[in-house]
């Protein structure tokens, strides 16, 4: 099974992503790969989790949202799903704007989903490969 560092780094690999985190309900990063600030994404990072914003927040607002939500400005963008109840995967990356930042989100959605459901790793005890679930 799968850890959530191996989900993400899939998914940012497959879909060309500079970052990613994947976050507890309770706001607390389970998992963080690349590197926002190097992508020029640190802004939305900071909106999305914190210092600006709050990640509970940002988890609890997603209840009831049509998924996959995403944030950005110009050509730098944050993709934010829920895989699983518990778990929140935010993505960033750089060059798209747009429509196509909604047709990327929506694939990305996809990738998100089958790996988290696939690895049965889906809860916040689910380091390592094993879930709680």
């Amino acid at each position: 099974m799968a850890s959530h560092e191996d989900n993400l780094g899939s998914v940012l690999s497959e879909h060309e992503l500079a970052a990613g985190l994947v976050v507890a309900s309770d706001g607390s990063t389970l998992a963080q790969v690349g590197d926002a600030t190097a992508a020029g994404c640190e802004w939305l990072l900071s909106t999305l989790i914190g210092p600006y914003g709050d990640a509970r927040n940002t988890f609890d607002s997603l209840d009831g949202q049509v998924l996959p939500r995403t944030w950005g400005q110009g050509d730098r963008f944050a993709v934010v799903d829920k895989p699983s109840p518990t778990l929140m995967v935010i993505v960033l990356g750089r060059g798209v704007s747009g429509l196509e930042q909604n047709r990327l989100a929506e694939r990305v959605s996809a990738t998100i989903r089958e790996r988290w459901i696939t690895s049965h790793c889906s809860g916040p005890g689910a380091q390592n490969g094993r879930s709680n679930s």
